[in-house]
């Protein structure tokens, strides 16, 4: 039996924590073609799971074949896109997003961890691996919106404690701030049902719009895949 695994982008460190092979990964600012914004891991299937040559794939490697092996490339990170906006223009309930200083963070979320090349997952979460992360702003926003921030963010499962924050500077230097606790938020998917989004999943894009008054926020979200990348092959063995 033999053990294949794809990395993309290239050149990334690889080392062993004592238990796993293991790539060490952090939120990021989002980044096209590079990682970890779109870190990748494949694993070799025949058909489209892993138990697919009679064992477990992770566990057991590949068995000797002669048929084409392909190697399935799911990214590692999540990415969240946050479109912020105040409908209206004007009002006692008008909220200026556009203003300096304006800033939006995860609170008490899990900000680093290390991504398995066993399967391509998160390995586990320490106490030390949570905390803020502020989110980054785009220098154009999405239509529609105000102001947007896209980040790759670890996959983690979404406590009670984690929130998204507004700070928000007034024309006279004070602040307002907004809480919008994540896992309250519904979103959905392929135009299925909107449900509660309880879990950031490897591979998956969640956009969150957010219409921010100065009494309440309004949020609501859909869910994408990122494309699944597969590169096949003869291999001889």
């Amino acid at each position: 039996h033999y053990f294949f695994r794809g990395i993309y982008p290239t050149n990334q460190t690889v080392t062993n924590d004592g238990v796993y092979d293991v790539i060490t990964v952090q939120n990021t600012a989002f980044s096209a073609a590079s990682a970890p914004s779109e870190l990748m891991i494949a694993l070799p299937r025949s058909t489209g799971t892993c138990e697919s040559h009679g064992k477990e794939i992770k566990t057991y490697g590949i068995c000797a074949t002669k048929g084409t092996i392909t190697m399935n490339f799911e990214y590692a990170m999540s990415k969240i896109e946050l479109r912020l906006k105040s409908t209206g223009t004007s009002g006692s309930d008008y909220v200026d997003l556009t203003r300096e200083g304006t800033k939006v963070e995860i609170i008490q979320g899990y900000t680093k961890g290390k991504i398995k090349l066993e399967d391509g997952l998160h390995s586990y979460y320490s106490d030390s691996d949570k905390g803020n992360y502020s989110l980054s702003k785009l220098s154009t926003a999405a239509e529609g919106s105000q102001m947007t921030t896209l980040d790759a963010v670890m996959p983690q499962v979404l406590g009670d404690d984690v929130l998204f924050k507004i700070t928000v500077t007034n024309a006279d230097d004070t602040h307002d701030v907004y809480h919008a606790q994540v896992n309250t938020i519904k979103g959905a998917k392929n135009g299925e049902t909107p449900a509660l989004i309880t879990e950031w999943k490897h591979g998956e894009h969640y956009i969150y719009t957010l219409d921010v008054k100065k009494s309440q926020i309004f949020v609501s979200a859909t869910i994408t895949d990122w494309t699944t990348v597969d590169a096949s092959d003869d291999v001889w063995m």
